[in-house]
């Protein structure tokens, strides 16, 4: 029986084959989630091999888009995965996305780049955790805390309850989040 590792690995090709989009694992972990990078093509291509690959493998699934890229999330158990493009912030953001644990605990950046991919690194660590939860649409990230204010088991690993966190390394102009329980 393939491990989770494996049966994405040996069903990537096939499923993108002709498409022109590359797969690749981002993030993988004992007893937790893999997740793959696909690389190439508008939404609508992507999409298209993002659920494919999905059918495939089985099981839970979660992905996210942001054209060229998409993140697809595998699991045996809840699984959410965050993409989100590093764009300036407007003032007031922090204010209409944190919860109060969040205002009292984070220190943000000083203005400018860094706060922007500090923000938008917090938006996409809530999605995340909202779609591992269920329906992202319908959670107000003002009551849902981020993994930046959950205990750090480990460098960038965080934990609350039976929820497990990472941010990815996707480089520069990007960040992601995968959440799985």
């Amino acid at each position: 029986m393939d491990t989770l590792v494996e049966a994405v690995s040996r069903l990537a090709g096939p499923v993108s084959e002709g498409t022109g989009i590359s797969i690749c694992e981002v993030f993988s972990r004992p007893q937790g989630p893999v997740v793959v990078s696909l690389f190439g093509g508008d939404r609508q291509m992507l999409s298209g091999v993002a659920r494919r690959l999905c059918r495939a493998v089985g099981g839970p699934t979660s992905r996210s888009y942001h054209p060229p890229l998409a993140l697809v999330a595998f699991h045996h158990r809840r699984v959410g995965v965050d993409v989100e493009g590093v764009e300036e912030t407007e003032v007031g953001f922090f204010e209409g996305i944190a919860t109060p644990l969040e205002r009292s605990r984070l220190a943000l950046p000083p203005a400018g780049p860094q706060r922007d991919r500090f923000l938008i690194s917090l938006w996409s660590a809530k999605e995340a955790v909202a779609k591992t939860l269920g329906d992202a649409l319908s959670y107000d990230p003002r009551r849902l805390d981020s993994p930046l204010v959950w205990e750090e088991v480990s460098p960038g690993l965080y934990r609350a309850g039976s929820a497990y966190a990472q941010s990815l390394p996707l480089g520069e102009g990007l960040v992601g989040w995968v959440c799985w329980s």
